[in-house]
């Protein structure tokens, strides 16, 4: 992240439990982020419209900055968004992702019919060209996958978004890319647990990074969520950064309240964290 000199902070929200997350996003440079499977934050109190913001973290070039928004928990029907939120532009890999409705064509394979499949491609710095599958045996929702580089298998596992798209995010980290997905054991009835993992491929292998979501890039390095111990921390270029949270909303799939999800624009990641009973813009 850059110097904190945007007032444009880093919003550190994770509902170390919300349901599932929306369609996944790829870009090259920017995103947002991941499911988790906790309950929705009660409706309380009326945010601040102003907003006081301090650096918590800092080290060269990255900062984190946090405000207090609410003591205790926040009356979403009241919230004023804080005027600092960044402006998430498009993803390069938006549309490409998106073509062909890429979900709901899995659907209407039932019973499905080979794989469900995703192909972008990203430029290296070098001005190679690679080309990734994601292909997943897709049954309302959960299935068996694997993520081929230039037609070469580098990873197979399952994921299960529940009642959504399980892929949350994918991101370009310079010569790489970073899948952020979950899987639940979501049976159409019940979901006892969620798993959010977030896969980096090192050349033609891949680092499977377990309780972590919302993978974005920031100044061409790798950032995410990390959950330990009940708490939630960030990661920065694979350091541990930042204060500890009790969640990071992360809700992206039945949420009716404002659009506090995780962001990220390449440069700042954006999001809402509650730390103890409270809760701030980060």
């Amino acid at each position: 992240m850059k110097k904190a000199v945007p007032i444009l902070s880093i919003l550190l929200v994770f509902c170390v439990s919300c349901t599932t997350a929306l369609t996944p996003t790829i870009s090259p440079k920017p995103t947002q982020t991941l499911v988790s499977n906790t309950a929705v934050p009660t409706v309380t109190s009326t945010p601040s419209k102003e907003w006081d913001y301090r650096i918590v973290y800092q080290e060269d070039d990255f900062a984190i900055r946090e405000a207090l928004i609410s003591e205790g928990q926040v009356n979403w029907d009241a919230f004023v968004m804080p005027p600092s939120r960044i402006k998430e532009f498009a993803k390069n890999f938006g549309d490409q992702r998106r073509e062909g409705d890429w979900l709901y064509s899995c659907y209407k394979q039932f019973p499905n019919i080979g794989w469900c499949t995703q192909i972008f491609e990203i430029t290296e710095s070098s001005g190679a060209i690679d080309q990734y599958k994601l292909q997943c045996d897709f049954l309302i929702g959960a299935g068996d996958c694997q993520l081929l580089k230039n037609d070469h298998l580098i990873w197979n596992g399952h994921m299960n978004g529940g009642i959504d798209d399980p892929v949350d995010s994918i991101e370009q980290v310079e010569d790489e890319i970073a899948i952020s997905y979950a899987d639940s054991d979501y049976d159409g009835q019940s979901m006892s647990w969620s798993k959010q993992i977030v896969l980096l491929t090192k050349n033609y292998t891949v680092v499977v990074i377990n309780d972590a979501f919302a993978a974005n890039e920031v100044s061409g390095k790798l950032i995410y969520f990390s959950t330990t111990g009940g708490k939630v921390t960030l990661v920065f270029n694979g350091k541990d950064v930042g204060e500890k949270y009790e969640k990071v909303f992360n809700q992206l799939c039945c949420w009716d309240g404002p659009p506090i999800q995780i962001k990220g624009n390449g440069e700042v990641v954006d999001f809402f964290a509650q730390k103890g009973n409270d809760w701030y813009h980060v």
